[in-house]
């Protein structure tokens, strides 16, 4: 009983100290949302699953020590001492080691299947997040126009590409990188009716999908001559564009979003910005710069880095306040923190 009650309690810590361990590495990418805001719920250790642990060790300490000891006191001298073999008991045993072998095998199997559906959740789909710091700029929160936000988040830019270890800068409008508008459809008088609903519109920067390393299916980016002077483009995905044009081509043809008119000039993956246990949204990219639904104001700037994203933040706080300090900086997430 000794013997069991030292490697049982043993146990039942070491299982406690693993499931906290556990819990916090696989809890950690969703300990915050998007925004940076944090989600209030708990997963750890509490009285009462502290107290299911002791209980649990307790029961099985009673259970497999001192059972077989009462057992054992009871068979007589002769068992021991002329070898008699006592076949119910040995066949106890085997019924009991095969139970035991087959708790263990369907508990391994399960935490390898968990193991694999959190590797699935974490390898995002079609882009790399990898290397990544997000920072959010408010100018509009100390009374920047549109005009004059615009030519702040120029020069960011070119402070940011200055620096040594950045590799690429892209950014998107302001809060996140999804926004749904109303339906899209085709312009009146095609043949084909389609309307596709809650469609995500993301007005992104040129080289933002160059910088988040998506790979273009068809088509071209956006660049910098996408602007307010010249019709509206966009870049669909190809979820939407199997939906609105499924027998033919999407580069050159046109679709309304909002009551404006867009000319589909790419087309891209059906990247998943978040997760992978959501739904693949049906995404229309547009350029930052035409301004198609209204001034961008406020802006979301994805930076990647040579190195490690956590420890470029500071210096990408610095850099950023040399242009205006009294833009408010929020939201300073990495892949750590934030799925895109």
């Amino acid at each position: 009983l000794a013997e069991t009650a030292l490697i049982g309690l043993a146990g039942g810590a070491v299982g406690v100290l693993l499931s906290e361990l556990s819990v916090r590495v696989l809890m950690r990418p969703f300990l915050t949302d998007s925004e940076a805001f944090p989600r209030y719920f708990h997963l750890g250790l509490d009285a009462r699953i502290l107290g299911f642990a002791v209980t649990t060790t307790l029961l099985a300490v009673l259970l497999f020590g001192l059972l077989p000891a009462i057992t054992a006191s009871r068979a007589g001298l002769a068992h021991y001492t002329h070898g008699t073999r006592v076949v119910g008991r040995g066949r106890g045993r085997l019924i009991l080691t095969a139970v035991q072998v087959a708790l263990a095998l369907t508990l391994l199997s399960g935490a390898t299947l968990l193991v694999r559906s959190f590797r699935s959740l974490m390898r995002h789909q079609w882009f790399d997040p990898s290397q990544v710091a997000l920072v959010r700029l408010r100018p509009q929160m100390i009374g920047y126009d549109g005009r004059r936000a615009e030519q702040y988040l120029h020069r960011v830019v070119s402070r940011l590409e200055r620096m040594p270890e950045v590799r690429a800068v892209a950014f998107a409008r302001g809060i996140g990188f999804l926004w749904s508008t109303g339906p899209t459809r085709l312009p009146v008088g095609h043949t084909v009716s389609d309307t596709v609903a809650e469609v995500a519109v993301r007005p992104v920067s040129p080289g933002f999908l160059a910088a988040m390393r998506i790979p273009l299916l068809a088509g071209r980016e956006f660049t910098a001559a996408d602007d307010t002077l010249v019709p509206l483009v966009a870049v669909v995905t190809r979820r939407v564009a199997a939906r609105l044009w499924p027998a033919g081509r999407a580069l050159d043809r046109t679709l309304v979003v909002g009551g404006k008119t867009f000319r589909v000039v790419g087309v891209a993956p059906d990247y998943v910005p978040h997760s992978r246990a959501e739904p693949v949204p049906l995404v229309l990219l547009v350029p930052y710069w035409q301004n198609a639904f209204g001034p961008e104001i406020d802006a979301r700037i994805a930076v990647r880095v040579g190195g490690d994203p956590v420890a470029a933040l500071p210096d990408l706080r610095r850099a950023i306040a040399e242009v205006d300090p009294a833009v408010p900086v929020t939201e300073m997430l990495t892949r750590l923190t934030a799925m895109l």
